[in-house]
């Protein structure tokens, strides 16, 4: 839309600011956890779950996970442990890519959620699978805290309990609790 209106020679100064605040929503929960959480992501291991832009497909064109990962990287991540259940093959394909190879030669694919987070020092939700709704009982089974769960989709309702065990939990659009 914005193409096209730049084309016809109107005006995108508004579509322009909405596009570059959706943009800006990928990462910023990874900001919210640097700001909020103080949490230190330099040399660290991070569970990305969800790769595709949204459940029941493959595909990853504008999905979050995208731009989590890159900022995720940029502030110095040693690992990113990574797991979708559709899209583990297409982000293979994605980020393999002689420029960018010192990068994403730090991401690791996994087949469940469970072998993502072990090893992890925190996770990060983009992709609201079905399956992610159940991640409580895995994080407490997989993981010990202090860990950090950056839920993206609000997909925990049962974060409480994640709380209460002493782990950090920051959601869209909810306070940092701990």
């Amino acid at each position: 839309l914005i193409y096209q209106l730049n084309r016809a020679g109107q005006s995108t100064d508004l579509l322009q600011a909405v596009y570059n605040i959706n943009e800006y929503q990928k990462t910023y929960m990874i900001d919210r956890a640097v700001y909020e959480a103080d949490f230190s992501f330099n040399q660290k291991t991070v569970a990305v779950l969800g790769l595709a832009f949204k459940k029941r497909t493959n595909d990853m064109r504008d999905s979050a996970a995208i731009k989590a990962i890159d900022a995720l990287l940029g502030r110095g991540v040693q690992e990113i442990r990574a797991y979708d259940p559709l899209a583990n093959d297409v982000a293979k394909s994605y980020w393999l890519n002689e420029e960018n190879n010192h990068l994403y030669s730090r991401i690791s694919y996994h087949n469940s959620a469970q072998a993502a987070l072990a090893g992890s020092d925190a996770a990060f939700i983009s992709t609201d699978w079905e399956e992610f709704r159940s991640l409580s009982s895995i994080i407490k089974k997989t993981v010990k805290p202090p860990y950090l769960v950056i839920d993206g989709r609000r997909m925990l309702g049962d974060h409480h309990d994640l709380v209460q065990a002493g782990y950090q939990y920051i959601s869209v659009g909810g306070p940092f609790t701990q």
